[in-house]
């Protein structure tokens, strides 16, 4: 399941929720925590609630642990690598610092709440206890009005609108107004029946285990659109145009995403191409350049040969005309 809400966070091109209270990254890790096995999220417990009682046992004095580098393997695979741990190291207060050299999560010495530090190690010993997965859980994801996806595990005995209350508390696409919930093709969930109805009725039966009982698909998919009012009267009047309006909407927003990023892809594309082509020119220049360059230097060794020998033979004719001129004497 990890693996699958790993792959799914790269199709989105994120997926790290930042920026909220510490009450809300303690619930969102609680959630995200479902999706380890339960060995891999005690190991990850054990070691958080040794980070904790470092800080409590030293009254936030230590600066030691206060910092938790990302270059140490127990950090970075054990807690950060699995899924829950850095929303709770954000939960305790800890905030990731980068540089150029390297990164880790620090904890500054005025932000230590010794009273909360006390509350997450509680809630930690609760999880401990309390931790039953016999009902079973699925991922749900939905996609926000930026296109954007909002990714967690559900249990089956949940309800729709525990959906909705998760999606109002964590969305990131800056919106804060009312909204629905739908899913594909055009089906909302908008009435007090139809949130109260349980997750379990929103899953497709497949062949493949989602990590509990029951052989449901692993993954669900939802959307939100926002609430118009005029629409649902429409709706309401007979109208049911106005709904499939709203949701084409939803789609061709979507679709500009998409096109934008398939415009990025070409422009990017298009780029590397004049870069290359700019890189090919170059070399022709400069292999002319050098052509050039190595017919100068023939024509200079050429030249300079002609007029040694030239001067040579003028030396040789010199040489002639003393002998000649020696041996008249002579006689």
């Amino acid at each position: 399941m990890a693996n699958l809400l790993e792959s799914v966070l790269k199709g989105q091109g994120g997926g790290e929720y930042k920026n909220m209270a510490k009450e809300k990254y303690l619930i969102l890790s609680e959630r995200l925590f479902l999706l380890n096995t339960l060995d891999v999220t005690k190991k990850c417990l054990n070691i958080l609630t040794k980070v904790v009682d470092n800080i409590i046992e030293s009254n936030g004095d230590e600066p030691k642990y206060l910092c938790l580098k990302l270059s140490s393997a127990t950090v970075s695979r054990r807690i950060v690598g699995v899924s829950g741990g850095q929303e709770f190291l954000y939960a305790l207060g800890f905030s990731k610092v980068r540089d150029t050299n390297s990164s880790a999560f620090i904890l500054e010495k005025k932000d230590v709440d010794l009273e909360h530090l006390k509350k997450c190690k509680e809630w930690i010993y609760n999880h401990d206890r309390n931790n039953d997965r016999n009902d079973g859980f699925i991922v749900v994801q939905i996609r926000q009005l930026n296109g954007r996806a909002l990714i967690a595990p559900f249990y089956m005995k949940e309800t729709i609108q525990d959906i909705y209350d998760f999606v109002l508390n964590f969305r990131t696409d800056g919106g804060s107004s009312e909204f629905i919930l739908c899913a594909y093709p055009v089906v909302e969930y908008k009435t007090p029946e139809q949130l109260n109805l349980p997750i379990s009725a929103l899953c497709s039966k497949s062949n493949n285990d989602h990590g509990g009982s029951g052989g449901y698909s692993k993954k669900i998919n939802l959307m939100i659109k926002k609430s118009n009012i005029s629409n649902d009267n429409a709706f309401l009047n007979g109208g049911e145009n106005a709904n499939v309006t709203a949701f084409n909407e939803q789609l061709k927003l979507q679709q500009a995403i998409s096109d934008r990023r398939a415009s990025r892809i070409e422009e990017e594309k298009q780029r590397k191409q004049d870069r290359k082509k700019a890189i090919d020119a170059f070399k022709e220049d400069r292999e002319d350049t050098q052509l050039k360059e190595h017919r100068r230097r023939v024509a200079n060794e050429n030249r300079l040969k002609s007029e040694m020998e030239r001067i040579d033979k003028y030396h040789q004719s010199l040489l002639g005309n003393d002998t000649n001129n020696n041996a008249n004497g002579d006689t």
